[in-house]
């Protein structure tokens, strides 16, 4: 037979006072761990402002490099442009006076064709003239 045994006062006490403190160190663990996530909010926020600061700045460090390359490049292409449009002109003029020296040419070569061929007519009629006149004289 098996004899139960009661159990002794003092234990259920001890057993009592191991909960109300496993209750307070936890109360306490808590209170700690809700202090140390609050701790840890304000330096990921103060940890996101400095990186948003950061951001902002090389932001805005880029932004005035790209308009000064913006800058520079819009410089480089005006240059550019105008002395293109010099060599252009300048090439154009060129052109004309070889277009207007070859006119020339072709005029001073029509007159040359005009009047050889005029000679040649003339020549012709002379010959022509004389060959009825001496045939006329023979006959």
């Amino acid at each position: 037979m098996v004899v139960m045994t009661e159990r002794p006062l003092w234990s259920d006490e001890r057993l009592d006072e191991l909960a109300r403190r496993m209750d307070t160190g936890f109360a306490e663990l808590r209170t700690e761990m809700q202090a140390g996530f609050a701790r840890m909010d304000a330096r990921f926020d103060s940890m996101e402002t400095r990186i948003d600061a950061r951001f902002d700045s090389m932001e805005s460090r880029m932004d005035a490099r790209f308009d000064s390359m913006e800058s520079r490049m819009d410089a480089r292409f005006d240059s550019m442009e105008t002395r293109m449009d010099a060599r252009l002109n300048s090439m154009e003029t060129r052109m004309d006076a070889r277009l207007e020296a070859i006119e020339e040419r072709s005029a001073a070569l029509q007159r040359t064709l005009i009047l050889v061929g005029a000679g040649l007519i003339g020549t012709l009629i002379a010959a022509l003239i004389s060959a009825i006149v001496a045939a006329i004289l023979l006959a």
